[in-house]
């Protein structure tokens, strides 16, 4: 994959969700054992000082719900790449900003070295990891200009088509295209690994700025995993990465690209 000059790209994220879910009527129950509660925060810690890994941030107050980052493993104060996890939820940080600079060969190691400090400190086996679904995300943060609207984003810079809201939507609600903010998602299945390539547009500040933030993402759910091992996580990360090397430029238009090179 060709690398782009001025690429929009501030972070790639690798995630893994997991939890025994069961349901209660119409609730969706997410449960975890203690031993991933009380005992796999500290293993994980143990394992992650040995990989040069050793300074802790834990973060404080956070509410008691699933699939919220506790924990952040770092090298030092605000490197990359960076180590996260919660109940029920692993993250793999790189950044691409400042001093920081992502290369998938670098990032590779770094999710390879990740997937075997997961499987150590997991208190069962890996195999046995009640899996929800997996994602690689790439996040874009792109300037407004001329205080364009997200309508105007799309239309004019995207490989999308014209999207705009529908004339008697606005005049029946009194919605307002030109609104600051907005989000726009767009999902389609993908094979190899089979899961939904994902686009988020969304708009807000950065900065003090106006941008885009566009987080181009690769999922699967669990099934379609025969086993949960190191190497079927390996080579889904790898997989979906192929994906990554081509949606950016493709949903780009050739002129709005040619402000990357």
């Amino acid at each position: 994959m060709s690398k782009l000059k001025n690429a929009p790209l501030v972070e790639v994220v690798f995630e893994i969700k997991w939890g025994k879910t069961t349901r209660k009527g119409n609730e969706l129950l997410i449960e975890f054992s203690q031993k991933e509660q009380s005992l796999m925060p500290g293993k994980f810690q143990i394992y992650a000082e040995s990989e040069g890994f050793g300074l802790l941030e834990v973060i404080e107050n956070q509410p008691p719900f699933p699939h919220l980052v506790k924990y952040r493993y770092r090298k030092k104060q605000e490197s990359y790449p960076l180590y996260q996890l919660g109940d029920g939820v692993y993250t793999i940080n790189q950044a691409n900003f400042g001093e920081f600079v992502y290369d998938w060969d670098t990032f590779k190691i770094d999710v390879q070295r990740g997937i075997k400090l997961l499987e150590k400190s997991y208190p069962f086996p890996i195999k046995d990891l009640p899996l929800i679904d997996i994602q690689l995300r790439y996040r874009d943060v792109i300037p407004s200009e001329n205080n364009e609207s997200i309508f105007d984003f799309i239309n004019n810079k995207l490989n999308i088509g014209n999207i705009s809201l529908p004339k008697k939507l606005v005049e029946s609600q009194n919605v307002k295209t030109d609104c600051p903010l907005g989000s726009i998602t767009l999902e389609v299945e993908c094979d190899t690994p089979r899961g939904q390539i994902i686009c988020q547009i969304n708009q807000g500040t950065h900065n003090g700025e106006k941008v885009f933030v566009i987080d181009f993402i690769v999922t699967s759910k669990a099934h379609v995993f025969v086993e949960i091992s190191y190497d079927s996580l390996i080579s889904w990360c790898s997989n979906a990465h192929n994906h990554h090397k081509v949606i950016f430029k493709a949903i780009c238009n050739e002129k709005f690209m040619e402000t990357f090179v």
